[in-house]
């Protein structure tokens, strides 16, 4: 007979609240460091107080922790300004806007031209 995994909601705060600050850390480090070499999993575990057990058993990988810092960077802007763009009949005028809201997402935060500059060094990342 197969057991059914439990995880409890009071497990699982505790364990969003470390995956918070390992994402939040690593954030920092993409936008304070001077030089990504120095973007390490075993920095950002320390900067976030967890070990690097604790990262990779959250993200997987180094790719992983950057898609997650991506994603909530992402989640922050909250695209819901996309939807308006659909709504434009005119398609020069939606393409227009898309390029426009797009432009201010990459702009927004130095973080994300960080991440570009992580996963292009990233040997796991690159595409054959």
């Amino acid at each position: 007979m197969s057991t059914r995994a439990y995880v409890s909601s009071f497990e699982r705060l505790p364990r969003q609240k470390k995956r918070d600050r390992v994402i939040d850390a690593a954030a920092r480090s993409l936008r304070e460091d001077a030089s990504i070499a120095t973007f390490s999993l075993d920095a950002v575990a320390k900067a976030a107080g967890v070990t690097r057990l604790t990262v990779y058993h959250q993200f997987g990988s180094r790719r992983g922790l950057l898609e997650a810092v991506f994603d909530e960077i992402a989640r922050q802007a909250a695209f819901c300004s996309d939807s308006d763009a659909m709504a434009i009949t005119d398609p020069r005028a939606a393409l227009d806007r898309l390029v426009e809201i797009f432009c201010a997402f990459w702009n927004r935060d130095p973080a994300i031209g960080r991440l570009h500059e992580a996963m292009a060094t990233d040997p796991n990342s690159r595409r054959r």
